[in-house]
């Protein structure tokens, strides 16, 4: 077990590893065929990145319908719950996994800063 990736263990605080870990949000991003944020081009990475994404597209398309077994579970409880008439509530297929100790804070911060301000919280 990675302890660094997966619970932050003695995980790097450097302005590169936040690019580096900002790259890796675009690319899970664009991955889901979501827009990604303050992506600058990194042409010879996209060039290389794009025919894989294209194929992993394909193939979670092909599996659009296909639920993990406590998916499955979670999906007929609501079913039974619910009824025949609220037939069009499904679970996502498609969904973004935190694997990485830090995903969580970035994506819960603007792409540039550190801080997040509004006019109810800062």
């Amino acid at each position: 077990m990675d302890l660094e990736k997966s619970i932050g263990l003695g995980a790097e605080v450097s302005e590169a590893a936040q690019d580096r870990l900002n790259r890796y949000i675009n690319l899970k991003l664009a991955y889901l065929g979501c827009p990604t944020a303050g992506a600058e081009s990194h042409t010879d990475y996209d060039d290389f990145v794009t025919g894989l994404l294209l194929r992993h597209q394909e193939t979670e398309r092909l599996l659009a319908d296909y639920l993990c077994p406590a998916d499955q579970r979670i999906q007929g409880f609501l079913d039974a719950y619910l009824g025949p008439e609220i037939d069009a509530l499904k679970l996502p297929s498609r969904t973004f996994v935190l694997d990485r100790h830090g995903l969580a804070r970035s994506l819960s911060l603007p792409h540039d800063k550190d801080v997040f301000e509004s006019d109810i919280i800062s």
